[in-house]
């Protein structure tokens, strides 16, 4: 008897401990899972840009991310980065009020942000708000619309279980035009911004940067099939977070486009990345939401 008690008790532990692995073998594999497609993809492959200035990048947070304490944290791509470039003015109106870090990264995908997730960069970080931007990349790298979506998805699963209390707001894919603005005029077409008389400047890199954020004439554009892949994706995401308790949806596209549903030049001078114009316009759309969630 006392036998068969024992080879009861080691079957029986011998099942938890199966079990066990079988549930950790499927939390590890979910990640590899896309939520909307049901299979693993490049969209959903964690890993690192092969580029010397991404690399320098992601190695500055990683030495920032020890002293930060942000109660605010943007996550995403070179539009999340510019945050970090525009006016001080911008910035100081909207955020200066508010501990905020910047993790955007230039040409950053889906994949690229799960690697970052995974290699520190958000080691000891518990903010507030989460804001999430990323998969407009990933559309350049004609990855389709459940690729994109389950990318985005597993980007902010990750987020929850690397800081469970943040809340995360995620933000739709901004609309964009296929082709830049040289394909689309003519690389021959001079800006009227480039090369303002009566101002000396130090060197170029200051004179560029004083151009890149005067104010672009208004000039419609319309959508393509780029800016219509975005809208579906968008509408995936929205409809799998409908009802969230954890990750908060908003569509701020709509604030980019006129009435005929065209792209302004004076919001994305490039049809894709934004004007001191365009991250007002940005920040204007996603204040209401922000103090809520940040409880002001």
């Amino acid at each position: 008897m006392k036998k068969q008690c024992v080879y009861v008790c080691v079957c029986f532990l011998g099942s938890l401990f199966f079990l066990g692995c079988q549930s950790s073998k499927q939390s590890v594999d979910s990640w590899r899972t896309g939520k909307i497609s049901g299979e693993f993809h490049e969209g959903l492959e964690a890993r690192p840009l092969d580029e010397d200035w991404w690399m320098r990048r992601h190695q500055l947070k990683l030495e920032q991310v020890k002293t930060a304490d942000p109660d605010l944290l943007f996550v995403g791509d070179s539009i999340t980065e510019g945050w970090d470039e525009i006016p001080r003015d911008l910035w100081e109106a909207y955020f200066k009020h508010r501990k905020t870090f910047n993790l955007g990264i230039s040409a950053d995908q889906t994949g690229h942000v799960l690697w970052r997730i995974d290699s520190g960069e958000f080691d000891g970080l518990s903010p507030k708000v989460t804001v999430v931007k990323i998969g407009t990349n990933n559309i350049s790298n004609e990855h389709n619309d459940e690729m994109i979506a389950d990318g985005i998805i597993a980007v902010c699963d990750k987020l929850k279980a690397k800081m469970p209390t943040t809340k995360i707001l995620l933000l739709s894919i901004l609309p964009r035009v296929d082709d830049s603005y040289e394909a689309i005029y003519g690389s021959e077409e001079e800006d009227e911004h480039e090369g303002d008389e009566g101002e000396e400047y130090e060197d170029e890199d200051e004179q560029e940067q004083e151009d890149e954020w005067q104010d672009y004439p208004e000039l419609a554009v319309p959508l393509g099939e780029h800016a219509r892949q975005a809208d579906r994706i968008n509408k995936l995401v929205e409809a799998y977070y409908k009802g969230s308790m954890t990750v908060s949806y908003l569509d701020v596209g709509k604030a980019f486009v006129d009435e005929n549903n065209n792209v302004c030049r004076s919001l994305m001078p490039d049809f894709l990345h934004l004007s001191k114009k365009g991250y007002e316009t940005w920040a204007k759309a996603m204040e209401p939401t922000l103090k809520e969630m940040l409880g002001e």
